[in-house]
């Protein structure tokens, strides 16, 4: 009855298996299931695969549970418990991780900074910059006060508590069984880890205990590692090497499939997509989709390289570390900056520094291409006549880019009375800083706005003395002027339009005051126009 029981068990996992899908369109993650029906929307900016579907079963008077390989992961040892079988996959929603079943409903709240695949009935969980382990209702088991951690094999994990400082291994009660002190460490396998320290490599059983010859010493870095206790990373890299001949491809990738899906191994997942980035899988053809993927699966287990080499392609779209001109890239539509510096930036954190220039460079060349496109919005707005779009977009292009263009037009809002607050002293300053970046033709325009205000204050001196000069209103040219471009006028001085400007009183055979000054406000308003019409493109 149990072996029915766990056949019919196994066979439902199997029909539920469900894989991350990533859309596009809408930069995000979904899930579909193996006929490729879409089971759970597109809507979270990360997602993993789900993992560890179990079931209760009861074995001689015990419950307790197993996975779909029909192994115990929870030992027998509970008078009774409830049956689960759908597994939980991490995904990213609002900038925070947490865990959703098949159905697509939360388990674990969206409260954590990253978070792995479950192993053994745990699973590595970020807070705080900080790694721990959580197990599938969300209880905390491991505190995270880790910087490092690899997920459980055997009932042992590798942490780094500081890192760069060395490795040691916990067990699942979160006590230290092995202390820090290696320089490298794997994941048991048959109750033996291999590790490594300044002096070389070899192999521990899970008391720390140096398992390699009969003096127990170490192995220097030149020797083999020993033959007897084959790594699943060195079986990984041995096939690897096999890609690059025709003959031997299908077992190589059998191979490194094999220990990807059986043990969930990053570096199994890095050498496939290295496989498929170089070309090597279908040759001739370089599958740098397939390519991106299996990095993935191997950068979100924290494997270095592969966060690296995700990088480029995102940067690049190709399987080289420079660029391709988008018409003859068929891979242009891979290309995601963002992603790309995200990547760099996560093996930047594991002290790659290669990884680190890149970041750096990607940041230069994303401000300088959005301040080049804001100076161009914001002209574009200037000839649609939505000034204050022109003036928003001019801004960020002047003051964080220092270009001379954008300060040129901003002057020229600000001496147009086009710019909040309009100002021609402001529009002077903004003119001269257009001309000290090498603009030509900005001294020319501040002249302009100088020649202004001297041929007002003319105008206002002789308005003074004029008291026989009113205006259609009955006022005085003194208490126009005064009402019109003084300390508090609506005006601000800037050029008035047409129908806003006052009628001079005519005197019979003579030109008042008042009509000279109109004549020389007249003239200030066609050189504003004039302005108004030209195009500053050719500056």
């Amino acid at each position: 009855m149990l072996t029915l029981l766990l056949a019919i068990f196994s066979a439902s996992l199997m029909a539920q298996d469900l894989k991350a899908v990533w859309n596009k369109d809408c930069d995000c993650y979904g899930y579909k299931d193996s006929k490729g029906n879409l089971v759970i929307p597109y809507k979270y900016s990360f997602a993993l695969d789900f993992s560890e579907g179990m079931a209760s079963v009861r074995a001689n008077g015990k419950s307790g549970f197993i996975n779909k390989d029909d192994k115990a992961v929870i030992p027998f040892m509970y008078e009774w418990s409830e049956a689960f079988g759908e597994g939980l996959a991490a995904v990213q929603l609002n900038g925070k991780w947490g865990f959703i079943n098949n159905k697509g409903k939360q388990i674990i709240p969206f409260t954590y900074d990253d978070a792995k695949v479950f192993h053994e009935g745990l699973v590595q969980v970020k807070l705080n910059k900080k790694w721990g382990f959580i197990n599938n209702v969300g209880k905390v088991v491991v505190q995270p006060i880790y910087d490092r951690v690899d997920d459980f094999r055997e009932g042992m994990a590798s942490v780094a508590p500081v890192w760069g400082a060395g490795y040691g291994y916990i067990n699942k009660e979160g006590k230290m069984v092995i202390p820090v002190q290696y320089k490298f460490v794997y994941s048991f396998s048959g109750g033996v880890a291999m590790v490594s320290t300044d002096k070389g490599h070899y192999h521990i059983d899970k008391t720390g205990k140096v398992l390699d010859g009969d003096d127990k010493k170490t192995i220097p870095n030149t020797a083999p590692v020993a033959e007897k206790t084959p790594s699943a990373e060195l079986a990984c890299k041995a096939a690897s090497e096999k890609l690059q001949y025709a003959g031997s491809v299908s077992l190589a990738v059998n191979t490194l499939r094999k220990f990807y899906t059986q043990g969930n191994i990053p570096v199994a997942a890095y050498y496939l997509a290295g496989g498929f980035e170089k070309g090597y899988i279908h040759a001739p053809k370089k599958e740098i989709d397939s390519a991106i993927y299996y990095y993935q699966k191997a950068a979100v287990q924290g494997y270095p390289p592969a966060m690296y080499c995700l990088g480029r392609l995102y940067q690049y779209g190709t399987g080289n570390d420079f660029p391709t001109p988008v018409a003859q890239n068929e891979n242009a539509y891979l290309i995601d900056k963002k992603k790309s510096r995200y990547w760099y930036n996560e093996a930047a954190k594991t002290g790659n520094k290669q990884a680190l220039l890149r970041v750096e460079l990607l940041d230069k060349t994303t401000a300088a291409t959005d301040l080049a496109a804001a100076y161009m919005k914001g002209y574009d707005a200037f000839e649609a006549k939505n000034y204050q779009e022109a003036y928003h977009w001019w801004k960020v292009s002047a003051l964080e880019g220092k270009d001379a263009d954008a300060y040129y037009g901003l002057a020229v809002l600000h001496h147009l009375g086009k710019a909040p607050g309009s100002d021609l002293n402001t529009a002077m300053e903004y003119y001269q800083k257009a001309a000290d970046m090498g603009m030509k033709g900005a001294l020319a325009e501040k002249q302009k706005i100088l020649d202004y205000f001297a041929a007002l204050n003319a105008a206002r001196q002789k308005a003074a003395t004029s008291t026989a000069s009113t205006t259609t209103k009955g006022e005085s040219y003194e208490q126009w002027w005064e009402k019109t471009y003084g300390k508090g006028g609506t005006q601000n001085s800037r050029p008035m339009p047409n129908n806003n400007r006052p009628t001079a009183t005519f005197r019979p055979g003579a030109q008042s005051e008042s009509d000279r000054h109109q004549n020389a406000m007249d003239q200030i308003y066609r050189d504003a126009q004039k302005q108004m019409n030209r195009s500053f493109r050719n500056y």
